[in-house]
């Protein structure tokens, strides 16, 4: 008793030592960023709303800015950038009124501030945010490349292009579609006079392909540039079953389905019940003239 006793003893500690230490809870800092216009001029006001949330199981201590960049637009609301305490769960949000002082960058006017906690975070990649406006009149373009992704390199120059794929751009408040084309036999989709921004752009991919982000979020400036390269792999196709085609009748008679399987059990039933009745009196038959 005494050995069985010490085995579980010994079983269970070794348990509790081979058991992975639970993770501490972690705050979860978000930030967003955004204006609330989407198109200004030069001397225009417009107001930013930067939004930082604890989506964590712990408070976040001595939260603070770690990184601030932009171009064109100057904020004229002072606001202080001091580190803060944010509860599990608790929202700080900061509105900066602010003028479009020049064209920005590419006639993009954007803004980009990042916040992090004392002691790690449970999600560093939401950390950080830009928000953005167009320069009114300014024009760019969309330009893209669809081409097979085979070897694993993002050298697209000896990559086969991927024609056919339908191609669409859209608003990014309404999802209103602005253009559609088809790339063409390069692989390459197109589109000029875009007023500079932020777009969307959807791909639909044609039999035997399948683009690898089907949407993808695409700021528009004035500046010049390639297309960018979206990458496709190859996919099985499946073929599609004739209209006219329908099961074949079983050999020697109709296919057996719906009520007349249950018919079928039935009789295989009663077909074996009254077997096993005639084995019986058979037996008992034997038995009597033993």
């Amino acid at each position: 008793m005494a050995t069985a006793a010490a085995v579980t003893l010994g079983a269970l500690l070794v348990a509790g030592l081979a058991a992975p230490a639970q993770a501490a809870e972690l705050p979860d800092v978000q930030v967003t960023v955004s204006f609330d216009k989407r198109l200004v001029a030069v001397g225009d006001k417009a107001v930013e709303t930067i939004t930082v949330k604890n989506a964590g199981k712990a408070d976040a201590h001595n939260v603070k800015v770690l990184g601030d960049d932009g171009a064109g637009f100057k904020g004229l609301t002072p606001w202080s950038n001091k580190p803060f305490e944010l509860k599990a769960g608790e929202t700080r949000v900061i509105k900066i009124d602010g003028e479009i002082v020049d064209e920005g960058y590419g006639g993009i006017v954007y803004h980009s501030i990042g916040f992090g906690a004392d002691g790690g975070d449970a999600n560093d990649e939401d950390n950080i945010d830009v928000a953005r406006m167009g320069i009114t009149g300014l024009k760019g373009h969309v330009g893209v490349r669809v081409y097979h992704e085979a070897d694993g390199n993002t050298d697209t120059i000896e990559d086969e292009s991927v024609p056919g794929v339908k191609v669409e751009v859209l608003d990014p408040t309404d999802k209103k579609v602005l253009h559609t084309g088809v790339t063409d036999t390069k692989g390459v989709y197109r589109v000029e006079g875009l007023q500079v921004g932020e777009y969307l752009v959807r791909f639909t991919s044609p039999a035997g392909w399948k683009v690898t982000k089907p949407e993808i979020e695409r700021v528009v400036g004035n500046g010049g540039g390639g297309e960018q390269p979206i990458a496709a792999t190859k996919v099985a196709v499946t073929p599609t079953p004739s209209p006219s085609a329908s099961p074949s009748p079983a050999a020697g008679g109709l296919p057996v389905t719906g009520s007349n399987a249950a018919l079928v059990a039935g009789a295989g039933a009663g077909v074996l019940a009254l077997g096993a009745v005639l084995f019986v009196v058979a037996r008992r038959r034997r038995t009597f003239s033993a």
